[in-house]
C-alpha cells in the first residue's frame, strides 16, 4: 500500500513539475526574506529578457530588479507576508525605447499554522493585450476629437433607416430649435 501511494505521489510531483516547466507564465518561489528557492524556465527568459540577469537558487531577489522599483516592490511583498494577494501592471522599457508590459501577481505561502512563509511570484506576458489596448485607446481617442471637431463646427444628425432622427449634435439642435427630446 505504502509503496502504492509512493508511487502515486511520484506520479503527481512529475506531474505538477511537467505544467510548472512548460507554463508561459514565469514562477518564483521566495522565502519570507525574499530569497528564491525555486523558479521556472519562464521566469528566467523574463529575468534574461528584461531584468538582464540570470536567476541563481538562494539569492536575494528584489537584487534582481531596477533600483528605482526596489522600495515599491519591498513594500509589496511585505503586504502579501500579511497575507495579501498583489496583482499590477508594469512595463519595461526596451533597447529600441518600446515598452514591454507584465502582469506580476504576488501570492503568500502559508506554513500549516497559517502563517505566511513565503511568496510565489508570478509574471505573465499582457504585451500584446497590452498593445492592443494602447491602440485602441488611441482609436477611440481619435474618434472622439473628430466628434468634438464636428459637433462644434457642423450640423450633424443621424437617422435610422425609417427616417426618424437618432442622434443631433447642439449646433442642429439650435438651428431647429428642437429640443434633444423631441
Amino acid at each position: 500500500e505504502k509503496k502504492k501511494l509512493d508511487i502515486a505521489l511520484q506520479k503527481s510531483e512529475d506531474n505538477l513539475r511537467t505544467v510548472f516547466e512548460n507554463t508561459d507564465t514565469g514562477y518564483a518561489l521566495l522565502d519570507a526574506d525574499f530569497y528564491i528557492m525555486s523558479f521556472n524556465q519562464a521566469m528566467q527568459k523574463f529575468a534574461e529578457a528584461d531584468l538582464f540577469k540570470t536567476l541563481h537558487l538562494y539569492t536575494y531577489s528584489i537584487l534582481y530588479f531596477a533600483e528605482a522599483r526596489q522600495q515599491a516592490l519591498l513594500q509589496a511583498m511585505n503586504a502579501v507576508l500579511k497575507g495579501q494577494t498583489i496583482s499590477y501592471e508594469i512595463n519595461y522599457v526596451q533597447a529600441d525605447g518600446s515598452d514591454k508590459w507584465y502582469r506580476m501577481n504576488m501570492y503568500p505561502v502559508f506554513d500549516k499554522n497559517e502563517k505566511a512563509a513565503g511568496i510565489i511570484m508570478a509574471v505573465e506576458d499582457i504585451n500584446e493585450r497590452k498593445q492592443n489596448e494602447i491602440h485602441l485607446n488611441r482609436i477611440v481617442k481619435e474618434i472622439t476629437d473628430y466628434k468634438l471637431a464636428l459637433d462644434e463646427s457642423s450640423i450633424v444628425f443621424l437617422t435610422d433607416e425609417k427616417g426618424m432622427i437618432s442622434y443631433a449634435n447642439e449646433n442642429c439642435l439650435r438651428m431647429t430649435q428642437f429640443s434633444k427630446e423631441e
